[in-house]
């Protein structure tokens, strides 16, 4: 099979890597493939942010795109691992289900999600993506396909959920859906005036809602606004739309300095009404996918999107000082969310029981200084980066952070002793074994 050699990146579009890349059409040219080639990547979307989904060699998994089987009656699917979430919604939603965790894209693949073991707003009722998966089918280093669930090769199981692709190739999942008798979400929006007073409001919508998140206006030191959602237990099943408005090429890039977004974030929170509303599940789950090619915003450069999490404890006094900081930079960022998280899932999974604040910068010169300012924050009060959003960690702060990486890099030894499957950032983060 031949690959085709060409510039790829991620939703970032930073940083760019040029790649031999193979878009297999069946098992038994991905099989063919690992089996050939010394090192090598499987990816999806590349929706991942910076360098998680970029190898020098790929496997593009989006022609593996088949669902296998799918019993409507107890919401039990097997899929390929190259569908995405846009083309399995079609499907399940009109016969009253829906994926149990989803990320703020539906245009990512159901391997992604495996890969990167995805949360969503539902962390603190449903955990991650990897909590609904009952087996995979990976294909090893040898070529072999191998089965993996929770009983059976379970160290394989655990290591590939949140493994970013790098102990085997995912064939094939088995997942199970969540009942939604709706398309349409009931959503609560509350307005705070302080970041006290919004994480008091989380706190509480956590009790009472399925889903939550909270927009903050970063240069206001914390107000913002709580949305709170629980599926509609009656109304119709109507499937999303595709978008209607596409960013152009190359999107002039002063629309994101921050005399822009001071005055974006002002106008949003003081537009935004208070109260209750009926939604359909496109725009409370995937806001930015009604734009095609959002990440055009930021231009040329690209972006880099920072991503966190804090104990519960330390929560109030690192996110306040975070926003300090990126306050008072000349750089800001254009989409900040708050998220509670429930108990961790173990392995490179990102998320542990506390608060996750997410940040979207431009590349420019003031990044990196930025970011190493973040940084020692976030290591000062024992909190961690998620891996599908970093480009720039530095590997003694990955190694600090995630104290499961010794047994993760012996799963795989075991299962890749060769190293075979390996990413720009595996290799900036010191994961060959």
């Amino acid at each position: 099979m031949r690959s085709q050699r060409q510039n790829i990146y991620g939703w970032g579009r930073f940083p760019v890597v040029s790649s031999s890349v193979y878009r297999p059409e069946s098992l038994a040219q991905l099989r063919s493939v690992v089996l050939s080639s010394p090192r090598i990547l499987a990816t999806g979307s590349r929706l991942s942010y910076g360098d998680a989904c970029l190898g020098d060699v790929t496997i593009d998994m989006r022609r593996l795109d088949k669902i296998l089987d799918f019993d409507s009656s107890t919401g039990m699917i097997t899929v390929e691992a190259g569908i995405t979430l846009d083309d399995l919604l079609r499907v399940i939603v009109p016969r009253g289900w829906f994926v149990p965790v989803t990320p703020g894209t539906k245009f990512v693949t159901v391997g992604g999600c495996v890969g990167s073991n995805v949360h969503g707003k539902n962390h603190h009722t449903a955990g991650c993506f990897g909590r609904h998966v009952r087996s995979m089918h990976i294909v090893l280093a040898d070529g072999s396909l191998v089965e993996s669930s929770s009983k059976k090769n379970k160290d394989l199981f655990v290591a590939t959920l949140g493994g970013q692709g790098l102990v085997g190739v995912v064939y094939a999942i088995q997942l199970q859906l969540h009942r939604t008798p709706s398309s349409f979400v009931d959503v609560t929006y509350t307005k705070c005036s302080s970041l006290r007073s919004l994480m008091r409001s989380l706190e509480v919508a956590d009790h009472t809602h399925e889903y939550t998140v909270a927009w903050i206006d970063t240069f206001s030191a914390g107000r913002g606004i709580v949305i709170a959602g629980n599926h509609r237990q009656r109304g119709k099943l109507l499937v999303h739309k595709e978008p209607r408005v596409t960013v152009p090429p190359f999107f002039p890039s002063f629309f994101m300095r921050s005399v822009f977004l001071r005055v974006f974030n002002a106008i949003y929170y003081h537009v935004h009404p208070s109260g209750d509303r009926v939604v359909h599940y496109d725009s409370f789950f995937y806001p930015l996918d009604a734009l095609r090619h959002w990440n055009r915003l930021y231009g040329r450069r690209g972006f880099v999107q920072y991503q966190l999490v804090v104990p519960l404890e330390h929560a109030h006094s690192a996110v306040s000082d975070i926003l300090r900081v990126v306050g008072k930079s000349r750089i800001g960022s254009f989409l900040t969310v708050l998220k509670r998280f429930g108990k961790g899932d173990g392995g490179l999974s990102f998320p542990f029981e506390g608060y996750t604040l997410t940040l979207d910068f431009p590349v420019c010169q003031e990044t990196r200084h930025l970011v190493a300012r973040l940084d020692s924050i976030v290591r000062r009060y024992g909190g961690r980066l998620y891996l599908a959003k970093d480009a720039l960690m530095r590997k003694e702060f990955f190694v600090e952070a995630y104290p499961s990486l010794s047994a993760w890099l012996a799963v795989k030894k075991k299962y890749d002793p060769t190293n075979k499957f390996v990413s720009r950032q595996s290799t900036r983060l010191g994961l060959a074994v």
